[in-house]
């Protein structure tokens, strides 16, 4: 039986940002990101298993609604359609509608 692979921490977060940020990492790395409210968060809350976890959802918008970034998160977001979860208080369907709504605008 081969042994299993084992690979550095930060080369397979470095692999997950490389998937789910489209190359830029750095966006999400600058100070103001630091600022945010969820920065001490339960990330499993901004992560709801399905649409009806009410629990989770409620969470991670509380934090959203507090934030002084919550702007400039939901503009990211918006701007990256593979960002899943919940970003500046809007989860994936809440965005998918915004963004229709724009072009349709």
């Amino acid at each position: 039986m081969p042994s299993p692979v084992v690979v550095p921490v930060a080369e397979e977060i470095a692999k997950e940002q490389e998937y789910l940020f489209h190359g830029d990492p750095a966006r999400l790395e600058s100070a103001e990101w630091a600022r945010a409210a969820c920065t001490d968060a339960r990330p499993e809350a901004f992560f709801p298993i399905t649409v009806h976890d009410v629990a989770s959802r409620t969470e991670a918008v509380a934090y959203c609604a507090r934030c002084v970034i919550q702007t400039q998160c939901l503009t990211t977001a918006l701007a990256d359609p593979s960002l899943v979860g919940i970003w500046g208080g809007t989860d994936e369907v809440d965005r998918a509608r915004m963004r229709g709504r724009r072009r349709a605008g």
